[in-house]
């Protein structure tokens, strides 16, 4: 059993009876070691600066893709709010209606499907299916292309 003066004050381990290391390499040691956590510290800096960079791209291109999102559904609804001007002009043959679609881009044709063009209704395909167009008093579909030829007597 160690006596109390061998527990307190223990022998030195092996490695701390090592001899003194050189003055002038430890001082070499010394200014490589700072100079290695300098170039650390540059690179967290750096590092710091590079995010907050990507970050300000990264909500310029998020707000991007929520305009082309909403182009996308506000087309949609452009495609079918020009419908149901092209039905209603059809059906209550209303000359107002039909000459304010025919002054941006869009010829009524009861017997074709609707086309829509391209400028009137941004991102959305200009062939849509002809089940979903207005239906003429006659039950024929009724559609708004451009250049197609209007109704009779137009």
């Amino acid at each position: 059993m160690p006596s109390e003066h061998d527990y307190w004050n223990p022998e030195p381990p092996s490695w701390s009876r090592l001899p003194a290391p050189d003055p002038r390499v430890t001082k070499g040691l010394h200014w490589a070691m700072v100079a290695v956590s300098g170039a650390a510290l540059l690179l967290v800096i750096l590092n710091f600066a590079l995010n907050l960079n990507v970050r300000s791209i990264q909500g310029e291109v998020n707000q991007r893709q929520q305009f082309i999102n909403q182009s996308v559904q506000l087309g949609r609804v452009d495609e079918a709010l020009i419908r149901a001007l092209a039905q209603v002009a059809l059906k209550e043959n209303n000359e107002q209606l039909h000459d304010l679609l025919t002054q941006n881009g869009v010829t009524i044709n009861p017997t074709a499907a609707p086309n829509v063009p391209a400028s009137a209704a941004p991102g959305v395909s200009s062939s849509p299916p002809a089940a979903a167009g207005p239906v003429s008093p006659g039950g024929s579909p009724a559609t708004a292309s451009p250049n197609a030829p209007g109704p009779a007597g137009r």
